[in-house]
């Protein structure tokens, strides 16, 4: 029987489920395949020489770079007959547009190092004759980078069983509590909130009925907006989002317009409209896609126009209603996901295994018993639980717990990443005189942002 391989070169390494990019790119897509009757594991790859490769008749290496490990691996794949194809889901293979990415945007990297690692992703991507991309604008790139390769494009797409963790509230349920939350995903992108700072605290200066909330750190200035109508939220696990964003009244996604972010998904749309939560969006070609009333395109001089509308009972309803019948054609399913077709493998008819309390309770009790990251070991054959997760029958598995699997949730999120401690000490081999450099902005940054506070 074929089965299906996922590599990821994640950075978090053995923590790859809180890499936002893995779970879209791998975690999921072998979740939705496994439900198909394909079998399909995902391994990180500090962990692939763990497991045998005979088995696997695909391999997709998701954000790989190019080193002797992966040259490695894929001799020994290619050896065994088996198919590899190359994954990238942002513009990460590009040197001379390095400058872009959000990590130099942000000052969390210099440019040099950047540009190395872009041309570390461009050589790895040389090595692989076919490429899967996650966006059309992102296709664009990688058949200009590499122009013999043979590029897909296969859609990010989200989990159904992500999509069951809440309820999607009643539109004016959420009208009586008027809150914009801003889910940055990583501190990334503080340059991209400043750009519409100033027009939110206009909105919040003019609507006393309505409060922003930002989830996790990011250098803001708090005293740009009125205090009893701006917090900040502590960042929180993947899977406890969905009951943060479906009792939101809008969420928000400003980008810079550049051309690293054109490539990007348009997930910050579809994670909101699944639970009926309008969006407002910067331009964004993959977002675009989903255009309808619940999402609402433009730039910050717009903004205060886009909330006055969304005050109207009316037109907060009937956008609720749009985003989430649009954004329902970005969850998994056979009419939505082409990466079976483009392997060649035959599936099954496709039914959701369990209901929707069937898959709450299956997280509380596997977060509580395997902690949060249960769903990647249950698809990582180097995972010590892969076995015995595997065993468990999801719609017997006794109520409760919820207690201890918020306390191992709320302890792994605060668990120090030793990959962190590693790459730390990998820059400063490589480039001293670059490390003490970004050492010293960043505290520099820090001193700023106590300063502020």
């Amino acid at each position: 029987m074929s089965q299906v391989l996922f590599v990821s070169h994640s950075k978090r390494e053995d923590r790859y489920y809180y890499d936002a990019s893995a779970r879209y790119r791998c975690i999921f897509p072998a979740e939705y395949l496994n439900s198909t009757g394909i079998i399909a594991h995902v391994v990180h790859v500090n962990d692939l020489h763990k497991i045998d490769l005979q088995p696997y008749s695909h391999l997709i290496a998701h954000r790989p770079q190019d080193d002797r490990r992966l040259r490695r691996y894929l001799k020994k794949a290619r050896a065994l007959g088996i198919e590899c194809i190359a994954d990238f889901d942002d513009l990460l293979f590009r040197p001379e547009l390095a400058d872009e990415s959000p990590a130099v945007q942000s000052g969390a990297m210099d440019l040099r190092s950047a540009q190395n690692q872009h041309r570390a992703y461009l050589k790895a991507l040389r090595q692989f004759r076919h490429c899967w991309v996650s966006t059309d604008h992102l296709e664009i790139h990688a058949e200009q980078a590499v122009p013999d390769l043979n590029v897909n494009v296969c859609y990010n797409l989200m989990s159904t069983r992500w999509t069951a963790l809440a309820d999607m509230l009643p539109a004016g349920e959420r009208l009586q509590n008027k809150v914009i939350r801003y889910m940055p995903g990583t501190a990334h992108h503080s340059h991209d909130f400043a750009r519409i700072q100033t027009a939110l605290a206009s909105i919040l200066n003019n609507h006393a009925d309505i409060r922003l909330e930002v989830v996790g750190d990011m250098a803001i200035d708090a005293n740009t907006f009125p205090a009893d109508q701006f917090a900040r939220l502590p960042f929180v696990a993947y899977d406890a989002l969905p009951q943060l964003i479906a009792s939101s009244w809008l969420t928000i996604a400003p980008l810079e317009d550049t051309e690293f972010n054109r490539c990007k998904s348009g997930l910050k749309f579809w994670e909101s409209g699944i639970f009926g939560v309008p969006v407002i969006s910067s331009s964004l070609p993959d977002i675009e896609r989903f255009s309808n009333a619940g999402l609402l395109i433009g730039g910050p001089e717009k903004w205060p126009q886009f909330i006055d509308q969304l005050c109207s009972a009316e037109v907060y309803c009937a956008s609720s209603d749009a985003a989430y019948i649009q954004a329902k054609n970005a969850v998994f399913s056979p009419a939505t996901d082409i990466r079976a077709a483009l392997l060649g493998l035959t599936t099954k008819a496709y039914k959701p295994a369990l209901s929707t309390a069937q898959i709450r309770n299956q997280h509380i009790y596997m977060c509580a018993h395997f902690g949060p990251r249960w769903l990647a070991d249950s698809l990582n054959p180097a995972s010590k639980d892969f076995q015995t997760i595997n065993a468990l029958q999801p719609a017997a598995l006794p109520q409760g717990c919820k207690d201890t699997a918020d306390i191992r949730i709320k302890n792994d999120l605060h668990y120090k990443n030793r990959s962190a401690g590693r790459r730390k000490i990998r820059k400063l081999l490589r480039n001293p005189r670059l490390f003490f450099i970004d050492m010293l902005k960043k505290m520099s940054q820090r001193m700023s942002r106590s300063n502020r506070r």
